[in-house]
């Protein structure tokens, strides 16, 4: 299959929805601390991590891919102004939302009026109105400076840049704060998207002949996850944890990859509408999931243990379902406008 730049590429959409679930499920599936029942609690916070921590990873990779994939569309004036209005904006006005709401949010701060001329752009600035927001600031600094990538000629790019992708495997994310040890965790998964984007039929032919040992990798990384100590760090920098994650990640990316590529329609409705919303969600889930979970929780509370996981999952369900349904309708009633208070 030839990469049509013209053409929509369902099997990215798909991969958009695939990416945006597992970030919601890292952030909200769990039992209640208090749960008396510890095994299924275990259970379920090694399972989550094992499989969902870190699929940030391919919101990186999509990015990157779609920002070469689509740059014949745009001006680098077009480009700033998209992402200023489709990004920047909702992200300044939920983050604002969230900082004056304490008592919707559940964090109460109870701070004099002029506090905030001081509290708004820091949190703005470190990504902290909301703990999943630190990505925004970051993915902006990476918008910045991704029409420089276009500079470099293809040639020159295929052949040195890939030298970059083995840098994550240092595993330097141990925070969710901006430094420069994160641009070395988190850049290279970018620029990957924009490599594959650049030479899709050759990566997809090599994933193709190795698709057996991306599989190994993403099974073998996934068992030692279940293993490794999630906090251990060395020399204040290496994460062995986030080393296994990043591999992990790049593998099912490509593992999805192959086994969508032949998707050229809509078969999946619902996939289709998370897909759409998913940068709305991304902003939104965690304030639902501050209010439902204490239902959640109530429901848990007189629930077998033979049945709190599923509860668990069913949760993490009626939590997408909320959120996606709120998006929809801020859409249905603001339209194109949606999009600069909810990202949709």
């Amino acid at each position: 299959m030839n990469l049509e730049k013209s053409k929509f590429l369902w099997s990215f959409h798909y991969f958009r929805a695939f990416a945006i679930l597992n970030i919601i499920l890292i952030h909200t599936w769990r039992l209640p601390k208090n749960s008396s029942y510890v095994y299924g609690i275990n259970l379920v916070d090694n399972t989550r991590d094992m499989l969902f921590h870190g699929s940030t990873i391919y919101f990186l990779f999509i990015s990157g891919f779609l920002f070469h994939y689509l740059s014949y569309r745009f001006t680098i004036r077009s480009y700033y102004l998209g992402k200023f209005k489709n990004v920047v904006i909702p992200y300044i006005i939920i983050s604002v939302f969230l900082i004056f709401a304490e008592d919707f949010t559940g964090v109460k701060a109870n701070l004099p009026i002029l506090d905030y001329l001081y509290i708004i752009p820091e949190k703005l600035i470190k990504g902290t109105a909301s703990f999943q927001f630190w990505y925004i600031p970051f993915i902006i600094i990476v918008f910045l400076m991704s029409p420089l990538f276009l500079k470099i000629k293809n040639k020159t790019f295929t052949k040195y840049i890939p030298l970059l992708f083995l840098l994550p495997i240092l595993g330097t994310r141990t925070t969710v704060y901006i430094t420069f040890w994160q641009f070395v965790y988190f850049l290279p998964p970018y620029l990957l998207g924009i490599y594959t984007s650049m030479n899709f039929d050759f990566v997809m032919n090599l994933v193709k002949k190795y698709i057996s040992v991306l599989c190994l990798v993403a099974i073998i990384t996934s068992i030692f996850l279940l293993f490794v100590e999630k906090y251990a760090v060395y020399y204040n920098l290496l994460s062995p944890r986030e080393s296994l994650v990043y591999l992990q990640k790049v593998s099912i990316t490509f593992i999805i990859l192959h086994l969508s590529r032949e998707i050229n329609e809509n078969r999946y409705p619902f996939l289709n509408t998370i897909a759409n919303c998913s940068f709305a969600l991304y902003f939104t889930h965690v304030i639902f999931d501050r209010h439902l979970k204490k239902i959640y929780y109530l429901v848990d509370s007189y629930t077998n243990n033979f049945f709190k996981i599923p509860l668990s999952l069913f949760y993490v369900l009626v939590l997408v379902l909320v959120s996606v349904l709120f998006c929809i309708i801020v859409k249905r009633i603001l339209g194109k406008n949606s999009r600069f208070f909810i990202g949709y």
